[in-house]
């Protein structure tokens, strides 16, 4: 409105210039029509000037106007064929950023900017929402995304989290939530499994992988790594020192197989065992290719626990000398709550 009354003033001015000029010249006066001349057309130029500048900022604005209203909040625009390609296998393993799948579950549960300020605490609050019916999509979610912690803050239990959750994905206890062949969550909760597994199982510098019997901290609870030493046995020999295959690039060579499957694949050393039949074929400085399967047996207890710690230490809090009817009801109610919140 501002631009068009401009406008429309200064079309007047040059109107009311016009009519002057024309007076001046009737009434015979040369050189009072000469100077009424010379500071009409001064003025004109000026007018004429302004006016040009006035309609190019009226233009200028118009296009603005015009493309802010077109910038909708929502739209879809063409990717090209290789953005495309690699949008279909993007996840943590492949671009160090959680996949659609797990960012889904944080926008639904208004989590993800949570997750960026405080990882640990957003994966607590998922876990403890993870045994509803029909929830068991929350497990893979999970398991990427306690990758990607991991990766970001090398918290080792992270990996090894991460392989919990994938197994328990992969292996549910009710058949019917096993994930369906074609689902793209599949081949990459197997790939977190295996990587979880080996990372999450390594010693401080990540040189090898320890498979020795011990009591692993995991964020929801602890693992009791238990082995069988009859798997420890190849041809006669004590299969030691366990590398991640993973971790290593072969050069030299046309092509390197690996066989699909779940497992972390490592390379063992072998040492003779006293009185062993040693196989004569293998050196004693030699390595052979082993696959490390870890059994997660009774994972669910230990995702529940999690979601009760948090709600006990809340109700010690506000009540240290609560009764134990008290620390129950405060149990349920400190359920109810987390639900509330992380779906609100």
């Amino acid at each position: 409105m501002m631009i068009s009354s401009k406008v429309k003033r200064i079309c007047i001015l040059r109107s009311q210039g016009s009519d002057a000029l024309s007076q001046s010249g009737r009434r015979g006066g040369f050189m009072t029509a000469v100077t009424s001349l010379t500071a009409r057309h001064a003025s004109s130029s000026f007018l004429a000037s302004t006016a040009r500048l006035v309609r190019t900022l009226a233009a200028l604005a118009s296009i603005a106007l015009f493309a802010t209203g077109c910038a909708t909040p929502v739209g879809v625009s063409r990717l090209d064929q290789q953005a495309a390609n690699r949008k279909l296998e993007a996840n943590v393993l492949s671009t160090g950023k959680p996949s659609a799948y797990s960012t889904q579950i944080l926008e639904r549960t208004a989590l993800r900017k949570h997750f960026k300020k405080d990882p640990e605490a957003v994966l607590a609050r998922l876990n403890s929402d993870f045994a509803k019916p029909g929830e068991t999509h929350r497990l893979f979610a999970l398991s990427e995304l306690s990758f990607a912690h991991a990766e970001a803050s090398s918290n080792q239990s992270y990996y090894l989290a991460s392989a919990v959750y994938a197994y328990a994905f992969l292996f549910p206890k009710d058949p019917t939530q096993t994930p369906e062949p074609y689902d793209p969550r599949r081949q990459v909760a197997l790939d977190l499994y295996n990587r979880g597994v080996a990372l999450g199982l390594a010693t401080a510098d990540r040189s090898k992988v320890d498979l020795s019997d011990r009591e692993l901290r995991l964020p929801f609870g602890s693992l009791s790594l238990g082995v069988n030493p009859a798997g420890f046995n190849y041809a006669g020999n004590k299969l030691t020192d366990f590398v991640s295959l993973s971790d290593f690039k072969v050069r030299g060579l046309r092509n390197t197989y690996h066989t699909a499957g779940i497992g972390a694949t490592l390379s063992a050393g072998v040492e003779p065992t006293a009185n062993g039949p040693a196989s004569r074929w293998i050196p004693a400085h030699a390595k052979v290719p082993i696959t490390a399967f870890v059994r997660f047996d009774a994972q669910q207890c230990g995702f529940c626990t999690p979601g009760f710690v948090v709600a006990m230490k809340a109700v010690l809090d506000a009540n240290p000398q609560a009764t134990p009817a008290e620390i129950e009801h405060g149990l349920h109610r400190g359920r109810e709550s987390m639900l509330l919140w992380a779906w609100g």
